[in-house]
């Protein structure tokens, strides 16, 4: 489905070639004086509904040679409504922007750039006949909630953008940052998120934080106290997300798959594989475009 903006510049576009064609080939002088008769005389339905005979006065007869041109050309102006509708309903209208913020998760440690969520994002948006710019992508490997502020705040973002992903907190849950902390910082991550998405809040995005405790690297250590740790945290930026009315994606069910799926974990032993970001650009990509209709 076309998003609501093209649709409507489709039928502005067939309404702009129609009335060009008017103009050139229905003799636009005839069709004013029409317009004029009509007017002064106010037989509306008989000139609309060419009941001609009925239309006595000898102002209408120089309107005549207008009415067969028209059912001369029916034919023609029939074809190239249609082919002009075709070639305006697959004109893109709109090139879209993506801002994904985060951590390691975001950046797609241990996979290829191409293969990282935001970017797989992308490409199914563009499979799906939406344009879309190569997101931007604020990130990096183990930054905490605090360090994303502050690496924002010494950037500058060309925004608004069409839609903000935002994924952070698993460094503060592995540092053993507090639950207090991370809600307050989150909070404001997400309301600079909302920023750059024009405070539009059906365009923002949140995803909850991956349960690394099932990956190879936790071995040896307390995997029920990491994932009670993860759901603490899930479940503050989960309630803050739906304070703030946008999106939030549950992908931390999809990471836990990984404990019996050894194919969902990256070469590192850590972090998700591309297979995994797949999936959550899916979700991701489902959200966008229904926003997009």
């Amino acid at each position: 489905m076309l998003p609501s903006e093209v649709l409507t510049k489709v039928w502005l576009s067939a309404f702009v070639l129609l009335f060009g064609y008017c103009c050139v080939a229905l003799q636009i002088p005839s069709l004013a004086g029409l317009l004029y008769y009509l007017i002064s005389t106010q037989q509306y339905s008989n000139v609309l509904l060419f009941n001609w005979r009925k239309c006595t006065n000898e102002r209408l007869k120089p309107h005549k040679k207008l009415y067969f041109s028209i059912r001369m050309k029916k034919q023609a102006l029939t074809l190239f409504l249609i082919l002009a509708f075709t070639n305006s309903a697959f004109m893109q209208t709109k090139t879209y922007s993506y801002l994904a913020i985060g951590d390691s998760y975001t950046i797609g440690e241990s996979v290829p750039p191409s293969k990282n969520f935001p970017n797989q994002t992308a490409a199914l948006l563009k499979k799906a006949g939406i344009s879309i710019t190569e997101p931007t992508i604020i990130a990096k490997t183990g930054w905490t909630t605090d360090e994303l502020q502050e690496q924002l705040s010494r950037t500058r973002l060309a925004g608004p953008f069409d839609f903000v992903t935002l994924l952070i907190g698993v460094n503060n849950q592995y540092r053993g940052r507090s639950a207090e902390e991370y809600a307050k910082q989150f909070e404001e991550l997400l309301q600079q998120a909302l920023d750059y998405a024009g405070v539009k809040t059906n365009h923002v995005i949140v995803l909850s934080i991956p349960d690394w405790g099932i990956t190879p690297f936790a071995e040896g250590r307390d995997r029920k106290q990491i994932a009670k740790e993860i759901d603490l945290y899930n479940s503050i930026n989960e309630r803050i997300s739906k304070q703030y009315k946008v999106h939030y994606i549950n992908i931390t069910p999809f990471t836990r798959e990984a404990a019996t799926d050894k194919t969902l974990v990256a070469k590192d032993g850590l972090h998700p594989s591309a297979k995994d970001y797949a999936r959550w650009a899916e979700k991701v990509k489902e959200v966008m475009m229904n926003e997009l209709k």
